[in-house]
């Protein structure tokens, strides 16, 4: 288990570097209910993941171990490569403009004041990031191609961790909400640096995680 967490791990943190839910739980922070307001956020994020990875876990069962899952997750990670790429250049390409007005649906979260709504507002983005959904499906196929070798269980914990993986940026912030004492100058500046950095950072992680993907896919199949 240790050595397939290993690759799936390392996989699951490219979605960590998305900048966009990380930026909304800071912001999220400095509401009149920060807490509440993020974890709700964090909370439906997190089970969108998990909804989705439990029914790919129970789908991976009935996979045959040796051909089929070997054919199936070749394709699987030729296609996630070539698409992460293709986001990675499509960034590079089209960089946003640093004057234009927030979208709509960013400033709604933002001026949210239901954890309800919240808790949609991160359950929906989770499902609609194209992006980290690759991401996400190529760290469970890690996993999942081992077949018989993986019970269920065994199964189960890895999409744990992956999930957490995957969302240990937006819990980063929270906890440091619940125990810095500067915390709102820590938050901030985090702030800052991502509007400033990420979208360098995610172009970098992406492009490299798509090839590799791209060229482990290829190798498996031909």
């Amino acid at each position: 288990m240790g050595d397939v967490l290993t690759v799936a791990v390392p996989i699951s943190l490219a979605a960590a570097l998305g900048v966009v839910p990380v930026v909304l739980v800071i912001v999220l922070l400095a509401t009149h209910r920060p807490v509440i307001h993020s974890g709700s956020f964090l909370i439906g994020y997190v089970l969108a993941y998990m909804l989705l990875g439990s029914f790919l876990l129970f789908w991976s069962l009935d996979l045959k171990p040796q051909r089929d899952a070997t054919t199936w997750g070749g394709s699987l990670k030729l296609f996630l490569g070539i698409l992460l790429f293709i986001f990675a250049v499509k960034k590079l390409l089209n960089q946003p403009d640093a004057d234009a007005p927030s979208p709509k649906w960013m400033t709604a979260i933002r001026t949210a004041t239901d954890a309800r709504r919240i808790f949609v507002y991160g359950f929906v983005l989770a499902i609609v990031n194209v992006m980290n959904l690759a991401i996400f499906i190529a760290a469970l196929d890690v996993v999942f191609q081992e077949g018989d070798e993986f019970g269920f269980w065994l199964k189960g914990a890895s999409l744990l961790i992956i999930v957490v993986a995957m969302c240990i940026t937006l819990i980063i912030p929270i906890g440091i909400y619940l125990v810095a004492p500067n915390r709102d100058v820590i938050l901030e500046k985090t702030r800052l640096w991502l509007d400033k950095n990420g979208q360098t950072v995610t172009i970098g992680v992406l492009g490299f995680l798509g090839l590799l993907l791209a060229i482990n896919g290829a190798l498996v199949l031909f």
